[in-house]
């Protein structure tokens, strides 16, 4: 059954449809400003859903347990989707989001297992909680999902796609596969704990060079993380940046950087060699600790460092010249220093 509502139609009050099994699509006029709670839950043949440019909420469960949609468009207008609102449609392949949307509850698209395709343009949201996993699951049933960011996106929000488990109590919660900026991107923060855990996450492609700040544990646990090329203009790194991102081979620093925060890249076990560019002022504790490979790192800039010891009494050491390529190296990577490294 196609349904198609008329101009006259305001609001969707909550459970109007809930559980209607012979509804196959929809069509919401522009006029209707809100779908309420569970307004279209498990209707399970739903197959099509085309909302107006007017719809501004989607509340908690509204398009819940429709599990033969497989694709949709959130319109610009919308600004809020509460908790559950398009969760477990297991069907979904593809998902829009638009720009204006601000806030997301609990679990709003979890359980899409067979999604590939996201498209994220929601230029106003807000910072997420790292309990909410709004993207839970995704992607796990399939060949994994390849996010798209939209130009506009000016910060990737903290705990976006979180992919702890907080029943497993482990990683890997979602199957992210790639990640692609839009050309022309004005991206410049990538929020704390933005890609936690992704396990699979094996490429970000066309990271614009406007970036500035990648917050703490942003790529943790990125295990299948190869190679990142750090944007042009990128000044901080923060703690937990890239800990544990086993994959990950030779970091070419930029010449812009100014600090890598402690244990920004910890247990990176692929790290061979480092060149610490003269810009570089501060070295958290055991930023490079667990780096077992790491033999070489190289200071643009060897004068003038000194760092703090970890335990008491906290010593503070001068390091008239960091010469020794090697023994920087170890200083670096052997967790027994555990120093604060700075300069100036």
């Amino acid at each position: 059954t196609e349904l198609v509502l008329g101009n006259n139609v305001a609001i969707i009050e909550e459970y109007a449809f809930y559980h209607c099994y012979s509804l196959t699509g929809i069509t919401i006029p522009s006029m209707v400003s809100s779908l309420g709670e569970y307004a279209f839950y498990y209707c399970q043949k739903l197959v099509r859903v085309d909302l107006g440019n007017g719809v501004k909420k989607i509340k908690e469960g509204a398009f819940g347990g429709c599990a033969s949609l497989q694709s949709l468009t959130i319109p610009d207008s919308v600004t809020e989707i509460g908790m559950g609102g398009v969760e477990f449609c297991y069907g979904m392949k593809e998902l829009h989001i638009g720009k204006g949307l601000k806030t997301v509850g609990q679990n709003a698209f979890a359980y899409m297992t067979s999604l590939e395709r996201l498209y994220f343009n929601a230029t106003k949201m807000s910072d997420i909680d790292s309990y909410k996993n709004i993207f839970f699951e995704g992607g796990l049933e399939g060949n994994g999902i390849s996010a798209f960011i939209g130009k506009d996106i000016t910060r990737i929000p903290a705990y976006l796609f979180d992919a702890y488990d907080n029943y497993k109590y482990a990683y890997g919660a979602i199957k992210l596969v790639s990640v692609e900026f839009e050309e022309g991107s004005i991206c410049e923060r990538i929020g704390d704990s933005a890609f936690l855990g992704c396990t699979l996450l094996r490429e970000i492609k066309n990271l614009p060079d406007s970036i500035t700040y990648i917050g703490n544990s942003a790529f943790s646990s990125c295990e299948s993380l190869g190679s990142f090329e750090m944007p042009a203009d990128l000044k901080i790194i923060e703690g937990n940046a890239f800990k544990r991102c086993t994959g990950l081979g030779n970091v070419v620093l930029n010449s812009q950087l100014e600090k890598i925060g402690e244990s920004a890249f910890s247990g990176c076990s692929g790290i061979t060699e480092i060149d610490i560019p003269a810009s570089m002022a501060y070295i958290g504790q055991k930023a490079f600790s667990g780096c077992l490979r790491l033999s070489s790192v190289e200071f643009a800039q060897s004068e003038g460092w000194w760092y703090k010891g970890s335990v008491y009494p906290y010593d503070v050491y001068s390091i008239p010249s960091v010469a020794d390529n090697a023994t920087a190296a170890k200083m670096l990577r052997d967790e027994y220093y555990g120093a604060t490294w700075q300069r100036g």
